[in-house]
């Protein structure tokens, strides 16, 4: 787990539920729909719990899940595309399952 003394930083914790399946369409984009499907608990749970993280990172811009937030990879190069005011930037974040759960945590690097 990390922390940032000069860095804002955004963590979430979800647990496992089918409620993430039923809901999946409100936060998924038709391109994470593709690349990751739409009936994994567990994975659905990673992308909503990063998403829930990014979205508190950038909590002054109430991004809209869906069209603002992209997951593009959760393994090898986990990342999340976040656009607003006509930019796009990229948020790493590392997920750590718990029991029962996942927790997600992502930094913004401005550098």
């Amino acid at each position: 787990m990390g922390f940032s003394k000069n860095k804002p930083i955004g963590i979430d914790i979800e647990m496992y539920s089918q409620k993430v399946v039923r809901i999946a369409g409100k936060f998924m984009s038709s391109a994470e729909e593709a690349r990751f499907g739409m009936s994994d608990v567990d994975r659905l749970t990673a992308i909503w719990s990063v998403k829930e993280a990014v979205f508190k990172l950038f909590s002054e811009h109430h991004l809209n899940f869906a069209e603002q937030m992209e997951v593009t990879d959760l393994a090898t190069s986990p990342k999340c595309l976040v656009s607003f005011e006509q930019k796009t930037v990229e948020i790493p974040f590392e997920i750590y399952p718990v029991n029962g759960g996942v927790i997600a945590y992502c930094i913004e690097d401005n550098s």
